[in-house]
């Protein structure tokens, strides 16, 4: 009789514990070069998200969630703009590994993308789509030089 076929439970938490729980689970992102992430961005701001919106466009529809950002400048896209909407992962659907959250009171650049299915809602759906305050000054002061006749 083999070892697998005299200890089944054994065998099955040996596998989970090399596998891992699903929790631990990362998505894998192919990184932009700042050309890239400039070019492939309709908006890009400095600011702050300040605040979360849920809604719900119909009862059996799950919650739609939207985060309020502040624009301190814009950088590239509309210069008058003031407030962005931010799609953000709904609390109601699955969380998966590729979600990306925000929350209230981070500061930074944020690069964002036209949403195509809402005129006037951004995404950040990227990890290098936002880059805290802490971080961004040298690509602030770089962005600034790059983007000055820019539309």
């Amino acid at each position: 009789m083999t070892l697998h076929a005299r200890y089944p439970l054994a065998m099955l938490l040996v596998a989970l514990a090399l596998v891992g729980p699903a929790t631990d689970a990362a998505a894998m992102w192919a990184p932009l070069t700042d050309a890239e992430l400039t070019d492939q961005s309709d908006l890009i701001v400095v600011g702050e998200l300040i605040g979360q919106t849920q809604v719900r466009l119909a009862p059996d529809q799950p919650r739609l969630a939207f985060g309020i950002l502040r624009v301190d400048e814009a950088l590239k896209g509309d210069r008058a703009r003031r407030m962005v909407l931010l799609a953000l992962p709904s609390p109601d659907a699955l969380r998966s590994s590729t979600d990306i959250t925000h929350r209230p009171g981070e500061k930074g650049l944020w690069y964002l993308k036209g949403r195509a299915q809402a005129e006037g809602i951004y995404l950040a759906d990227h990890p290098q789509r936002f880059v805290p305050a802490n971080q961004a000054t040298p690509r602030i002061d770089s962005l600034r030089k790059s983007l000055k006749n820019r539309p």
